[in-house]
This record gives C-alpha cells, sequence and structure tokens, in this order.
C-alpha cells in the first residue's frame, strides 16, 4: 500500500453525483487505508488494486450527499464554497497569476479545499507552503508557482476557503 505524508490524500473515483467538482473525492489516507484493507479482507486478501478500487467505487456511490459532506468534514475538507466565495476565490488567484487557475477553476476550488485539509490536520508554515507549491500546477509551471507564490496562495485560501 502507498505510504502518505501527513495531509496528503488519496484520490478515489466515484460517481459524479455523489461528489461534485471532478467526479473524485479526496479521501483521508485512513479513509483510503481502510477501504483497501476492508476490500482484501472482504476477497480474501486479493491483491487487485482495480478490485479495491471497485469496491471503494461501489460503496462510494451508494452515499447521498449529505454522508459524503459528513464525511468531508471529519476529514478536514471544508463545504463547497457558494458562487460569490469560488468567484472572489478565483480572482484573487488570477490576480496573483493567471495561470494558477489556468482556466480550470473547479480543480483550483479542489485543491484549494485540500490545502484547507492540510491545515485542519496540522500541516502549518514551511511544510504547507511547500505542499501548496506542489498542488498548484499548470503546464507552464509543472514543478509550482515558487514559495512566494504558495504562500500568497495559502493566505487567500485561509481566508476564502477554510473554516
Amino acid at each position: 500500500m502507498a505510504e502518505y505524508e501527513p495531509g496528503e490524500y488519496a484520490t478515489v473515483p466515484v460517481a459524479r453525483q455523489a461528489v461534485g467538482h471532478a467526479g473524485v473525492v479526496r479521501a483521508p489516507r485512513t479513509l483510503a487505508a481502510l477501504a483497501a484493507t476492508a476490500a482484501l479482507v472482504c476477497t480474501g486478501c486479493a491483491t487487485d488494486t482495480d478490485g479495491i478500487a471497485q469496491s471503494v467505487q461501489t460503496t462510494s456511490a451508494a452515499l447521498s450527499p449529505s454522508e459524503w459532506a459528513s464525511i468531508e468534514v471529519e476529514a478536514g475538507i471544508p463545504p463547497e464554497p457558494d458562487a460569490a466565495t469560488v468567484a472572489a476565490y478565483i480572482a484573487e488567484l488570477e490576480a496573483i497569476d493567471p495561470d494558477i487557475v489556468h482556466g480550470e477553476p473547479d480543480k483550483a476550488i479542489d485543491r484549494g479545499r485540500n490545502i484547507c485539509q492540510s491545515i485542519a490536520n496540522g500541516v502549518e508554515g514551511e511544510q504547507l507552503i511547500a505542499s501548496t507549491n506542489m498542488r498548484f500546477i499548470s503546464p507552464n509551471h509543472p514543478g509550482g508557482f515558487g514559495q512566494e507564490v504558495a504562500a500568497q496562495i495559502v493566505e487567500h485560501t485561509r481566508s476564502y476557503l477554510c473554516p
């Protein structure tokens, strides 16, 4: 099983109506580990990762949006922002550098919500800036936008998305 650093997440495919933005849920490593363990126990110690993903996908699709919201809150992920908050947050990011959003506001919102999850899980300081720099990438900035821009992204994310 993959190892995750504090504040990192696993991407698990699920039914689009269950989660919204990108059709995926970023589950905290404990949820991913529990799902993987349950899948292994249920299949008699199978090692097929596609089978694990299918088990998680089937279980995930059965959850209601309110159940997902509850899971996200427990994981430290803030609720989906309203349209005005999205517009303001995206405007702030584009004011720093339009390539941060790169025409994909849903992706920028998801990345920002993941920063909030990292903060909720105790990630701060240089580690938070470094992970933000790795999260916010684009084709023109595959290695991130640098520490100074990442710090600005964190500041705006705290203001607009984090509870």
